[in-house]
């Protein structure tokens, strides 16, 4: 006997393809992409949507250790950023399973580096700069580039990725935006200047893909627009045509018509202004 859902999430992979490429169409032929697969994928499925897209991206973005490793035991072999920040227990899992840390400031890196020498591994970080989110990540300043003149030296830590976050890049002002990505720039060239270079450098969000080409650093992430959602309302539908990706399917228990006047549910919370046809749903 088939098994029976009262309510599903079915979700169009062939769609999450689709968008991927639309985005990418944006940048430059060079450009990589990061698909941001946090939070079980939006609610896609992390695992699904990651091997969906594996052939398109260089890699992945999560929020936590558990997310990324859950992708390495079903056979995602591609480079996994955390964007956020990880338990000094859990560095040891993070070296051993090659996934990249955030990390925003010497004492973590010196941490992470000492953790893959007793291992006998390398491990793998990107480097935040707060430029204007004011959440995680070091200062764009000289104190900066000391900072990460020292976690370069770090013989058994592999810096690869340089990167910040827009605050406002789904919005149709674009100063503030503007603002973060000059931060951003500066604080490459300051470093530039020092010798310093990255394999990787990412700024652009979905909005600023979409928006912003200037943001475009070498990498882009791919978030909410990956599943077919347009960041908000205020950036540019035609510039991209996305498809969305997930339908909540359920069925339809009875059908009733009441009249005006009736109380509907707990605490008859809404009532009917009229004559009224009502569904009850298989949700909740």
């Amino acid at each position: 006997m088939s098994k029976y859902y009262r309510v599903y999430a079915d979700v169009d992979l062939d769609a999450i393809r689709a968008n991927c490429i639309e985005l990418m169409s944006k940048t430059e032929p060079s450009t990589k992409a990061l698909a941001v697969v946090k939070a079980d994928g939006y609610g896609h499925g992390d695992v699904a949507v990651s091997k969906a897209v594996r052939d398109l991206v260089y890699g992945y973005a999560v929020a936590t250790l558990d997310e990324a490793v859950n992708l390495r035991e079903n056979g995602i072999n591609k480079p996994i950023l955390i964007l956020g920040y990880v338990e000094p227990e859990e560095y040891e899992a993070l070296v051993k399973n090659e996934i990249d840390a955030t990390v925003f400031d010497y004492e973590t890196a010196k941490a992470l580096n000492d953790v893959a020498l007793r291992l006998g591994k390398v491990a793998f970080c990107h480097i935040k700069v707060d430029t204007g989110m004011r959440r995680i990540g070091l200062e764009p300043d000289e104190s900066g580039v000391e900072i990460v003149k020292k976690i370069k030296n770090l013989k058994a830590l592999n810096a690869r990725g340089l990167f910040t976050h827009l605050a406002t890049a789904d919005e149709k002002d674009k100063t503030a935006a503007l603002r973060q990505i000059a931060k951003y720039d500066a604080f490459d060239d300051a470093l530039k200047k020092e010798g310093i270079s990255f394999e990787i450098k990412h700024v652009s969000n979905s909005a600023a893909i979409i928006d912003m080409p200037q943001a475009n650093h070498g990498m882009v992430r791919l978030g909410i627009a990956l599943y077919g959602m347009y960041p908000s309302d205020e950036v540019d539908k035609s510039a991209v045509a996305l498809k969305p990706a997930l339908q909540l399917k359920s069925h339809v228990a009875m059908v009733k018509t009441v009249p005006a006047g009736e109380k509907i549910g707990y605490g008859g919370t809404f009532e009917t202004k009229r004559e009224t046809v009502l569904a009850t749903v298989t949700v909740g």
